[in-house]
């Protein structure tokens, strides 16, 4: 095979891998305001919808995240300094439904990832 034809023919190739990695990559990506089926009402069974009132929850509290002692507690235990504005619309999301935390380590992950 003449050369031109061999350059030709491996940068075709190329052109077709970059292709699929950035095919292959969008598709794995969730889309941005996809909530989680776990977070999602209706979807816990009754022993998880028992512990989910008894845990300890985060909220959006007026622009900053909350800590609120369960779900139903009426007011927060703590607003941290971390602004909502900052995180990704599904985070935000999330927080507008609360998420349940179970014990003192989950909850300074969380807060952590919200943080940085």
């Amino acid at each position: 095979m003449n050369i031109k034809l061999k350059a030709g023919l491996v940068m075709g190739l190329a052109a077709a891998a970059a292709v699929m990695a950035v095919l292959a990559v969008s598709s794995v990506a969730a889309p941005e305001d996809e909530i989680p089926d776990y977070y999602i009402e209706g979807t816990v069974s009754p022993q998880q919808a028992e512990y989910v009132k008894q845990a300890h929850s985060v909220w959006d509290c007026d622009g900053y995240i909350g800590v609120y002692a369960s779900a139903q507690a009426p007011a927060p235990e703590d607003i941290t300094d971390i602004p909502t504005a900052n995180l990704r619309p599904a985070d935000r999301k999330l927080l507008a439904r609360g998420i349940p935390v179970s014990n003192r380590s989950e909850l300074l992950t969380l807060l952590e990832d919200f943080g940085s």
